[in-house]
């Protein structure tokens, strides 16, 4: 569930991570080149589906810009800094640890998002939306902001400005909510 306007460009990075033991005895023998390297096959793998990378040496050298591909051999196999995935799928557990904290995060996020929206736009009742899941909120959501939906007079934007004067405006609302949740379904 990656956004990639908006987070394609980030991933955790410890400021410490040059002194861990295994960076630490990368760089002894390779040098910044191969800490560099080994970062930016991070940054290959943060823009990969499930931060994996199906690629060959050859290749990742090639994306990176060097001349050879041994130095991208080395940094993957010589320090226990990554590991592989029925032997063609590079993975980085660290990695996949640490951006399963911030996925989280920014699903939870998602989830407030739509209850926020719910009650704004929708009626609903904050204590209301606290005993539904957030696969619950998903789909109660995703039926209230369906195209059908926002199609409807009742929440075009124009109608509720030209309610503003009616008298009557509250209960054209209100009768237009109960309506909407009488199509929901919640199992």
């Amino acid at each position: 569930m990656k956004n990639q306007k908006k987070d394609a460009y980030w991933f955790p990075h410890y400021s410490n991570t040059r002194n861990e033991p295994l960076i630490a005895a990368m760089r002894m023998k390779l040098g910044v080149e191969g800490y560099g390297v080994y970062i930016m096959i991070l940054e290959m793998m943060r823009d990969a589906d499930e931060y994996k990378l199906n690629s060959t040496y050859e290749v990742i050298a090639y994306t990176l810009h060097l001349p050879n591909h041994d130095l991208v051999r080395k940094v993957i196999e010589d320090f226990g800094l990554f590991e592989f995935e029925n032997d063609t799928i590079i993975i980085c557990k660290r990695l996949a640890k640490l951006m399963s904290g911030y996925d989280q995060t920014i699903i939870n996020s998602q989830i407030s998002g739509y209850r926020s929206a719910l009650v704004r736009y929708r009626g609903y009742e904050k204590n209301e939306l606290r005993k539904y899941s957030n696969a619950e909120i998903i789909k109660i959501y995703t039926e209230e902001f369906s195209e059908d939906a926002l199609e409807e007079p009742n929440f075009d934007k124009d109608f509720i400005k030209s309610l503003k004067d009616s008298s009557n405006k509250e209960s054209i609302i209100d009768d237009s909510i109960s309506q909407k949740r009488k199509k929901i379904k919640i199992k």
